[in-house]
């Protein structure tokens, strides 16, 4: 089953990084819009037809990413859209985001199938698969997203749960203890 063609918001204020971060999502058939501030992020989101997903740099000008989430959580349109928050430390591979923002638009589940292979995965099997690192999917204060590698070698990404223990992707693998 194809991941669903999602209506993306990119806001990143370095416009190397969100070139090749957009090609990505786009490679992937998602529609993506990008602004390089906040403020210009903002003025993007569309009340009569909101985004899929945003995903948000913290380290902005012109409005910057934690301001940017207080306004989009204040209102109730906004407030609702999944949100990527990315930080300074940019340390996955664009790949790994695009499993993020499908994982972020998708409603928690007791499974995980992946898009290119149909494989499905329990919590169980999911433990035995190659551990690629965490994301904070930025919906509420701590949500996470665990990525890991398919047998087919695409990324896949299980939400972890809120207030889970955040941590840096390249760090060693860290404990599930603090996992909700």
């Amino acid at each position: 089953m194809p991941s669903p063609k999602l209506r993306v918001l990119l806001v990143e204020h370095d416009v190397a990084h969100a070139d090749v971060l957009a090609d990505e999502m786009r490679s992937h058939g998602h529609v993506v819009q990008v602004a390089h501030d906040g403020a210009s992020g903002w003025m993007l989101l569309d009340r009569s037809t909101p985004h899929d997903v945003i995903v948000l740099d913290l380290a902005m000008p012109n409005l910057g990413g934690s301001e940017f989430r207080t306004r989009q959580l204040a209102d109730a349109t906004f407030a609702t859209i999944p949100t990527v928050v990315m930080t300074g430390q940019r340390t996955f591979p664009p790949e790994a985001l695009t499993a993020a923002i499908v994982e972020a638009a998708r409603p928690t589940m007791d499974t995980k199938t992946c898009a290119l292979c149909d494989r499905t995965y329990d919590e169980e099997s999911w433990q035995r698969l190659r551990w690629v690192g965490e994301t904070d999917n930025g919906r509420d204060v701590g949500e996470r997203l665990e990525l890991r590698s398919c047998e087919c070698s695409s990324t896949l990404a299980w939400e972890l749960g809120r207030h889970a223990l955040s941590v840096n992707v390249r760090a060693a693998r860290p404990s599930r203890k603090g996992r909700v």
